[in-house]
């Protein structure tokens, strides 16, 4: 356990690093009122508040961060103190690297290196290569990898985006005269199409969120839509509106066009 994760806790609960001190290897299942009720009976530390517990990949477990009220120097402090039969490991910022537990010493560059390697299943050899960049047939396998971590990386973040916070569009209904309340079409379009190509999510999300505008006669539009094609992408639905509601010749245009036009030979 890094002396520097007691600091950072302390910092984010604003609490005195000296009167703070991470304990671990108490049962998961404990409340915080058990934790600090078991501690004031082995009188090792006066009175205890738990502040924050939080998980530990190097001990595998819960850790606790709290406060005391001894005054003593903790160095004399026992580094483990033995709780219903079970041993509880007790760590403060007065304590020296020295005096650390070595099963919660901060892991060297060299065992964080090979815990690397071990999960990631690469050998020695690929792993020099990582650094020297030497041009040999195992210098792709390295680049492949990036690129799937890259590709990881981005599918693990997308449900992040699809759960963010965005701009919700206006109410559309294809209704007229347009209800208030809602846009013409045209001012609906103009605002939605730029939106769905920035939006950072999924095609159903998008689709989603295109439906949860629409109203009475577009929304059944779009619904037929998704019966008849249950593939239909969110441009599917907007190409759908736009043909129904899109740009249409008013009724001069259409009388002048009626007016001059001619029948051509053979016609």
């Amino acid at each position: 356990m890094e002396r520097g994760l007691l600091e950072d806790l302390c910092r984010g609960a604003r609490i005195p690093v000296t009167k703070a001190v991470l304990v671990a290897g108490f049962p998961e299942e404990m409340e915080p009122n058990e934790i600090e009720e078991s501690l004031e009976e082995a009188e090792i530390l006066g009175r205890v508040k738990v502040h924050t517990c939080i998980y530990n990949r190097e001990v595998k477990g819960i850790v606790a961060l709290c406060t005391h009220s001894k005054e003593a120097d903790l160095d004399k402090v026992p580094k483990e103190v033995q709780v219903g039969g079970t041993p509880w490991t007790i760590l403060g910022a007065e304590q020296s690297p020295t005096s650390v537990p070595e099963s919660l010493e901060m892991d060297s560059l060299v065992q964080k290196l090979q815990a690397l390697m071990v999960d990631e299943r690469r050998t020695r050899e690929e792993l020099i290569l990582a650094f020297e960049g030497a041009p040999t047939p195992a210098a792709p396998s390295l680049v492949e990898w990036a690129k799937e971590l890259g590709t990881a990386l981005k599918d693990a973040l997308k449900p992040a985006y699809e759960s963010a916070p965005y701009k919700q569009l206006r109410s559309f209904s294809g209704m007229s005269p347009v209800p208030s309340g809602e846009d013409d079409y045209e001012t609906w379009r103009d605002v939605t199409v730029p939106l769905v190509q920035e939006w950072e999510c999924s095609d159903a999300e998008k689709r989603k969120r295109v439906l949860e505008s629409l109203r009475g006669p577009a929304m059944r539009i779009v619904r037929a839509l998704k019966d008849s094609q249950p593939a239909a992408t969110v441009q599917d639905y907007l190409t759908a509106l736009g043909s129904v509601y899109g740009a249409t010749d008013s009724s001069e245009d259409l009388y002048y066009r009626f007016r001059h036009t001619y029948q051509e030979p053979h016609e």
